[in-house]
C-alpha cells in the first residue's frame, strides 16, 4: 500500500457551567482545506464528504461519551476557492462531569482515505465546588472584507456571543478583529 499523508487538524475544548454536575464542552475543529480533494460535479459544484468524531477517555482510560458527524458536502466554486484556501470548520457541544480528560479527536475523508487525529487533554472543573469559578477562554475572530472560513456545523449559543463562530486557531493578522468568551460564576 502506498502511504498518503494525513489531515492536518486543529482543535480547542473550552468548559463552561452547564449544571451542578455537568459541564459543556465547546469544541471547535479545523481542518486545513488544501489536503481535501473535492470531485467536481457534472452540475459543477465540488462535493467531498467528511467525517468527524471524538471521544473522551477519563483518567482511569474508560471511554466517555462520543460525538459523530458525517458531512455530504456540495459546494459552489467560490466556497470551494474558500476552504482551499481557509479549510473547514466545525463546532460542536458535549457535556460532561468534572474531571481529567483526553478528548480524542478524529476526521476522515472517504473519498481520498485520508485521516487525522489529535489528543487534546482538558480539564473539566467542578464548577459547584467554590464561590468563585471560571470557565474556560473561547475565541473568534473576524476581518473586514475576508471571507469567514466555511463552517457547516455551527455552535449557535457560543456564536451569538462571540458575533462569530469559534475558531481553535492561535495566530491571527493584525486586520483581524478578536472576540473571546468567558463565564464567571459565583
Amino acid at each position: 500500500p502506498v502511504q498518503q499523508p494525513g489531515l492536518t487538524l486543529s482543535v480547542q475544548a473550552v468548559p463552561f457551567k452547564a449544571s451542578a454536575k455537568e459541564a459543556s464542552v465547546a469544541v471547535a475543529v479545523e481542518l486545513q482545506g488544501s489536503e481535501l480533494e473535492f470531485a467536481q460535479q457534472p452540475n459543477g459544484l465540488f462535493a467531498d464528504a467528511i467525517e468527524i468524531s471524538f471521544f473522551a477517555l477519563n483518567d482511569d482510560g474508560r471511554a466517555q461519551r462520543g460525538t459523530r458527524a458525517s458531512l455530504n458536502l456540495a459546494i459552489r466554486p467560490d466556497t470551494y476557492q474558500r476552504v482551499k484556501a481557509l479549510g473547514i470548520r466545525f463546532n460542536s457541544r458535549a457535556t460532561m462531569p468534572a474531571g481529567r480528560y483526553q478528548l480524542r479527536v478524529g476526521a476522515r475523508d472517504p473519498l481520498t482515505g485520508k485521516t487525522g487525529t489529535v489528543f487534546y487533554d482538558i480539564l473539566i472543573p467542578d464548577f459547584a465546588k467554590d464561590t468563585l469559578m471560571m470557565s474556560g477562554l473561547l475565541l473568534s475572530s473576524q476581518a473586514s472584507g475576508v471571507p469567514e472560513v466555511f463552517t457547516p456545523q455551527r455552535d449557535p449559543v457560543a456564536e451569538k456571543l462571540l458575533g462569530a463562530a469559534p475558531t481553535a486557531r492561535r495566530e491571527f493578522s493584525q486586520a483581524e478583529t478578536l472576540a473571546w468568551l468567558a463565564e464567571i460564576y459565583d
